[in-house]
């Protein structure tokens, strides 16, 4: 039996009981308790309020006087740009009536009006927003009318950085900038004559997007204009100030007649003196030659070279880097300053091949890359070899994208947060995407082949991943659909481990309740089709087994698909017979490593020949099938490799 106000905290995470499976209603609290009760119960009691958590930072603070009547008012309005880049302004007022004549008819003290202020948190102090600063990183509760409640200062105000950039994209709707970094200037003026650049942004990427404060202060050739007149191709100095850019000063065209050129290296030959650079705007077009442009190097060994913001060789640069091109007056290469133009790219592994790899990327694509034997491939920090890659490993990537190819420079195997810890099988109860939980009931585990009962009773509470998927008749369906048609249904579950060491669902197969589910096989792949749909046959049973978007597959530890499943695999097979057809279908496939112990098989039979070193032949054996034997009256083959172990009678 549920006790609704119980089950509602415990699906809310608001509190746990005493671990044990027990509430006790009329016990004690300490003030830990009910101080972490509360924090747990955070978002829904702001939400009943009608409350709002917000974050963002104090732009601009600008203080009025109003002293037209009997007290002194003083206004305070705060600008504050959210982590969303919309702008709220705060507006606190304080009256001092001190010199309205009205006075306490006891104590004869000044009566002073009510303060409309703010209570501000920060540096472990209480006050009023006389605390804040501009630049300071905030959070802010606010109610339904847009009152602010309380504001919290997460840090103080940060320091200032003056950046030379391209002008590529302004976006006045969501009041962003995107532009491609040149250099850094440690003051908001720039002596081109003299300056030496470099790039400093320690992520290696040209390309940024900033926000820009929506009182900007904007300068064309020196003189004041609006971010309307700011167009794509201009070179600015961007003021920017906690990320967000609050002065914007265009460079007038000396940085062009002094041969400063930028773009995306296209070729680079030291050795035949030249470079070739995409255009400006780092577009290169099918059939615009004119977009391309050649320069030379008139002494390669006299010219000044930066690579990732480190002094480097004319030879580091290659196709993809994005460079500044400083020229001498005869057009020549003086300087260069470039950076790799790499994307990371974060994706599942879909199958492994001599030297290939197919990649499944998060957002949906797949790409097949070569793996050369130069390519870094780190796991936990450590240098490893192509064979340490696995089918369903989650990789990170980082690529060298051009026109012409796709480049792998580096690949990081992920740890094993992403390994499947186990797999279970039980009724759903109930499911909240709000809490992201799902509850169980009559919850068992897979474990060799058997399912067998966990030690919980009665319901059991599993988070799910924010990639989880429910997969029922082999179509994927939403939360919506398991809640109002599937809840009381048989599902299979495929769970991980996150960081802090709880289970969290990736994968819940809902069974057809008109199914029936067969006893699991214990069997050898003999063979299969590829693609996400198609079957497979086993070897003892000679059973053509269906699989689909809703079958867990389980090689290496991994989720992976069925393109992970090869011949002579041996695995364990969960299916159910559908009623419909009567072709069984794969729920779970485990395949399982071929030093399992379970999956040794033993033979005896008489030897008929012998090649040394290399294979013998029986003239026909038998099979231990448990605790009989099967006899084959045909030959059957063994190979002898370094691993073979020969026993006499002594075992020896």
């Amino acid at each position: 039996m549920k006790i609704p106000y119980i089950e509602a905290v415990l699906v809310e995470n608001i509190m746990n009981g005493e671990g044990n499976g027990y509430f006790r209603p009329t016990g004690f609290v300490t003030r830990e308790q009910i101080a972490q009760i509360i924090i747990n119960a955070d978002k829904r009691i702001l939400s009943l309020l009608g409350y709002e958590k917000r974050m963002g930072t104090v732009e601009d603070i600008r203080k009025e006087y109003d002293f037209t009547g009997n007290s002194h008012v003083y206004i305070n309005t705060f600008h504050i740009r959210n982590s969303n880049g919309k702008l709220h302004k705060i507006v606190t007022e304080s009256a001092d009536n001190s010199r309205s004549g009205y006075k306490n008819e006891q104590g004869g003290a000044a009566i002073r009006s009510t303060d409309t202020d703010l209570i501000v948190y920060k540096d472990g102090w209480v006050g009023t927003s006389s605390l804040l600063k501009e630049g300071d990183r905030i959070e802010y509760i606010t109610t339904a009318d847009g009152t602010v409640r309380y504001v919290r200062v997460i840090s103080g105000t940060s320091d200032t950085e003056y950046i030379v950039a391209k002008i590529k994209e302004v976006n006045p709707e969501i009041s962003t900038i995107k532009a491609a970094v040149g250099f850094y200037l440690e003051y908001p003026d720039a002596d081109m004559d003299s300056i030496s650049f470099d790039f400093r942004n320690s992520s290696g990427a040209v390309d940024t997007k900033l926000v820009y404060s929506n009182i900007v202060k904007v300068y064309v050739e020196g003189k004041a204009a609006d971010i309307k007149d700011i167009t794509p191709g201009m070179d600015a100095i961007l003021t920017v100030q906690d990320n967000i850019i609050t002065v914007i000063n265009t460079l007038d065209l000396r940085l062009r007649e002094q041969g400063v050129v930028s773009g995306i290296v296209e070729d680079n030959n030291p050795h035949l003196g030249y470079i070739t650079l995409y255009s400006e705007d780092g577009l290169r077009m099918e059939g615009s030659l004119n977009r391309i442009k050649t320069y030379n190097y008139s002494n390669p060994e006299e010219v000044t070279v930066y690579k990732n913001h480190i002094a480097a060789k004319l030879e580091d640069i290659e196709g993809g880097d994005s460079v500044y091109i400083k020229l001498d007056q005869n057009g020549a290469i003086e300087m260069i300053s470039a950076v790799d133009n790499y994307i990371v790219k974060y994706g599942k592994v879909i199958s492994v091949r001599s030297g290939l790899i197919n990649v499944a990327y998060d957002d949906g694509t797949q790409q097949i890359l070569n793996v050369d034997e130069n390519i870094p491939i780190v796991r936990d920090k450590k240098l490893v070899d192509f064979d340490s890659l696995k089918d369903g490993d989650r990789v990170k990537l980082l690529l060298n994208i051009t026109d012409k190819a796709t480049t792998l420079k580096k690949l990081t195997i992920e740890g094993d947060e992403h390994f499947i810890t186990n797999i279970y099988r039980g009724v759903v109860s109930s499911v909240d995407d709000i809490s992201k939980k799902m509850v169980l009931q009559n919850l068992e585990v897979f474990n060799n082949g058997k399912w067998e009962r966990t030690g919980q009773k009665g319901f059991t509470t599993l988070k799910m991943s924010e990639e989880n998927k429910f997969v029922y008749n082999d179509n994927i369906v939403n939360v919506r659909q398991v809640k109002e048609l599937l809840a009381g249904s048989s599902a299979y579950i495929a769970v991980e481990k996150d960081y802090g060491g709880s289970e969290k669902a990736v994968l819940v197969s809902v069974k057809n309740s008109k199914d029936s589910e067969a006893p699991v096989f214990s069997d050898s792949i003999i063979s299969s089709t590829a693609g996400n749909k198609g079957e497979f046959t086993l070897a003892k049973e000679y059973l053509n087994i269906s699989y689909g978007n809703g079958t867990i597959i389980i090689k290496d530890n991994r989720l992976v698909t069925a393109s992970s499943i090869n011949s002579e695999d041996r695995a364990y097979v969960v299916a159910n017979r559908s009623y419909d057809d009567g072709k069984y279908y794969a729920s779970v496939v485990k395949i399982n490593e071929k030093t399992d112990s379970n999956f040794f098989t033993i033979y005896r039979g008489r030897i008929a020949n012998i090649n040394e070193n290399s294979d013998f032949t029986l003239e026909s054996y038998s099979e231990l099938d448990g605790v009989n034997w099967k006899y084959y009256n045909t030959p059957r083959t063994f190979r002898i490799t370094y691993d073979t172990r020969i026993l006499d009678d002594e075992g020896s």
